[in-house]
C-alpha cells in the first residue's frame, strides 16, 4: 500500500498582490486599494488543494531562507502535506512575484523572480521519493529534475500530470484519478473549480 496519494515536484512561490481600481496608463500612477501577500506556486498550491480533500500529500521543493520562504514554509506546514524532502536554502531569496490586478476588469499583470540558487537537480530526486505514491504532480520548471521524477514515476507505473501540458486540463492535474472535478456553481467554463474526491487510500 502506497504511503502517500499524490507526490508533487516543483515550484512555490510567494506573491503579493495589488488591487488596483484600474491599470495605469504606461509610465503613470494609480492607488491601490488592497495589498495581500499569498503563498502560491502551481505544485505548492495544487498539494494544498489535494490535501484540503483529505488526501495523504507530499510535496518535494526549494524555499529560500529570507522572509517569503518562511511565510511559504509555514503555509506548508499549517496544511498537513509532508515536507521530508522540502529544503531550505541558505542564503537564497524564495520565489516571489508581485501581482497588479485591476478591479474593473479583473487582468492581471505579473512581475516575477527565481533566483538559480532554488534549482532542484535529479541528482536530488531518489525513486523512493517518487514511488510511495499513487501519483505525481510537476510543473514545467526545473525541467531536467521533473523528467528525471516522471521517468522514475513511469518505470514503476505511476500516472503523471502535469499542469504544464496542454492536453491536461486544471481538474484532472490537480488530483489523484479518484477525484473529478466540476465547474463551481455561477461561474464560466472556465472558472473556479471544485474536486470532489473518493476515500483516499489507507
Amino acid at each position: 500500500m502506497k504511503k502517500f496519494d499524490v507526490v508533487g515536484v516543483g515550484l512555490n512561490a510567494t506573491d503579493t498582490l495589488l488591487l488596483v481600481p484600474h491599470f495605469p496608463a504606461y509610465a503613470g500612477k494609480a492607488p491601490f486599494t488592497e495589498e495581500i501577500v499569498s503563498p502560491g506556486g502551481q505544485v505548492a498550491s495544487a498539494m494544498v488543494t489535494c490535501a484540503s480533500l483529505g488526501l495523504k500529500t507530499k510535496y518535494i521543493g526549494t524555499v529560500g531562507d529570507d522572509e517569503r520562504g518562511r511565510i511559504q514554509l509555514e503555509s506548508l506546514q499549517g496544511s498537513g502535506i509532508d515536507l521530508e524532502h522540502v529544503q531550505i536554502r541558505p542564503g537564497c531569496a524564495n520565489q516571489s512575484a508581485y501581482i497588479i490586478i485591476d478591479r474593473a476588469t479583473g487582468e492581471r499583470t505579473v512581475l516575477w523572480r527565481r533566483d538559480d540558487c532554488l534549482r532542484i537537480t535529479p541528482a536530488e530526486i531518489t525513486p523512493e521519493q517518487i514511488t510511495c505514491a499513487r501519483l505525481l504532480h510537476i510543473d514545467g520548471h526545473d525541467t531536467a529534475a521533473v523528467e528525471h521524477a516522471a521517468r522514475l514515476a513511469r518505470a514503476a507505473g505511476i500516472p503523471v500530470t502535469s499542469m504544464s501540458i496542454p492536453s491536461i486540463t486544471a481538474s484532472t492535474a490537480f488530483c489523484p484519478t479518484s477525484i473529478t472535478s466540476s465547474p463551481a456553481p455561477n461561474s464560466p467554463s472556465n472558472g473556479p473549480m471544485r474536486a470532489t474526491p473518493s476515500a483516499p487510500s489507507k
